[in-house]
């Protein structure tokens, strides 16, 4: 026991010793590096106002697209705002309605006020008109990729099903157009057909340019002469010795071309049947 107790001094000692190095100094604290905490920040992009709107039916709802794209983007945040936003985008008519409306905009929420909105300018080709507009609609001078812009814009709000739209599209296109795609669109879906469509119509445009480039073929048509057009005869006129202002003139005025006499034609001629008798 007592050498155990002369050591113990020894022992305590080094353990002070190694604690003290394991802990660290005031320097150590005060160096070392502290990673700043970052917090993601929601990124937003420029965004182009709405052009002006007119009043125009067809083209409200992609307006008030275009302002709800912008509010989502910009720190437009109050209804008042909002509404005071769209009204500086007006011009013309609906300049006009928001001009005399003004005094009742005031205290109003945004959904309300395009709620009124949507009910003075809304009234875009829909439903039963749609379906008739594609009934009519054809491709013409255009190219396939104009045609089934319309054609897709008035698809949307027709209500008709893919089968329905599938003839309306084929039914539109040129005749040129159809024969190349008859082979190829059996079992094609809507958007298939128009893509295909749309891939064809550069290949026959240029086919359409070589043709043109190689110039028309110089076919030669026999002239067709009116029946009741009477066609001098080449020894009729030689013995007569005929001018050719006179050949002219009994031509234009349905005289005979061998005595020149009117009421019948060279053929029924007396003077020249007997002349020839002689």
């Amino acid at each position: 026991f007592a050498l155990v107790y002369l050591c113990l001094p020894g022992l305590n000692c080094e353990m002070t010793s190694q604690l003290r190095g394991m802990q660290p100094t005031d320097s150590t604290l005060r160096t070392a590096p502290v990673n700043p905490v970052t917090t993601p920040t929601l990124t937003t992009f420029p965004v182009s106002k709405p052009d002006k709107f007119t009043g125009n039916p067809d083209l409200c709802r992609g307006f008030l697209l275009q302002c709800s794209v912008f509010f989502d983007n910009s720190p437009v945040g109050s209804d008042q705002a909002k509404i005071s936003f769209v009204v500086s985008r007006l011009s013309e008519k609906a300049l006009e309605w928001a001009t005399a409306s003004w005094p009742a905009f005031n205290g109003w929420t945004y959904e309300r006020f395009l709620k009124e909105f949507k009910l003075v300018f809304d009234h875009p080709y829909e439903g039963k008109v749609s379906g008739e507009l594609l009934t009519q609609l054809r491709q013409g001078p255009r190219s396939v990729v104009e045609y089934a812009l319309e054609f897709r814009t008035l698809a949307a709000s027709s209500g008709w099903n893919e089968t329905a739209l599938l003839v309306m599209f084929r039914h539109g296109l040129n005749p040129e157009v159809l024969n190349e795609l008859a082979s190829k669109d059996d079992g094609l879906s809507l958007d298939q057909l128009i893509s295909l469509a749309i891939k064809l119509d550069p290949l026959m445009n240029s086919r359409r340019k070589k043709g043109s480039a190689r110039g028309p073929r110089n076919i030669s048509h026999p002239v067709r002469v009116p029946r009741d057009v009477e066609i001098p005869e080449p020894m009729v006129c030689e013995s007569s010795r005929l001018s050719e202002e006179e050949r002219q003139n009994r031509f234009s005025q349905q005289l005979c071309f061998f005595c020149g006499q009117p009421g019948h034609r060279i053929r029924d001629c007396r003077k020249r049947t007997s002349q020839n008798k002689a």
